[in-house]
C-alpha cells in the first residue's frame, strides 16, 4: 500500500488536479508504445473516444481550453497516414515510468519497464525477457 501512495504523490507532483482517467491513459501508453488508437485507448480504460481524446490532450502541449498541459506525451500526426496519431513518451513522461518502475520494483510489466529504459527497442527487448 505504501508503494501506492509514492507512485499518488509522484502524480502529485506532475499536477496536482491530475485525474485517475489521465494517470491511467497515461500508463496505457507507456506500457503499450504508439501501437493502440484513440478508439483502442479509450476502450481499455472503459472511456467514449471523446473523452479519452481530452485525456491525451491534456497528457500532451495544450489541454482543450489551451491551457498548458502536462507534457507527458507527445502525438504528432504519422506523415505516412494523416489519420493516425503516433503517441509517444517526451522526456518528462519517461521520467516519470523511470521512477513508478523504480518505486514499484519489478512487480511492473516488462512493457512499462522497458518504457523507463532510454534504449532501443530492439535492445530492451531481450532485458525484459
Amino acid at each position: 500500500m505504501n508503494k501506492i501512495l509514492l507512485v499518488l504523490e509522484e502524480l502529485q507532483l506532475i499536477d496536482k488536479s491530475m485525474t485517475v482517467a489521465e494517470a491511467f491513459t497515461f500508463f496505457v501508453i507507456a506500457s503499450t508504445g504508439d501501437d493502440l488508437s484513440l478508439a483502442e485507448i479509450g476502450e481499455r480504460g472503459g472511456f467514449v473516444p471523446s473523452t479519452c481524446s481530452r485525456y491525451l490532450q491534456a497528457l500532451g502541449s495544450f489541454d482543450r481550453d489551451h491551457k498548458p498541459g502536462l507534457e507527458l506525451i507527445t502525438d504528432p500526426v504519422d506523415s505516412m497516414d494523416r489519420r493516425r496519431r503516433i503517441r509517444k513518451l517526451t522526456p518528462k513522461g519517461a521520467q516519470l515510468v523511470a521512477t513508478v518502475v523504480d518505486i514499484l520494483g519489478k512487480r511492473v510489466g516488462p512493457a512499462l519497464a522497458a518504457a523507463s529504459l532510454p534504449v532501443s527497442p530492439i535492445a530492451a527487448g531481450p532485458a525484459c525477457a
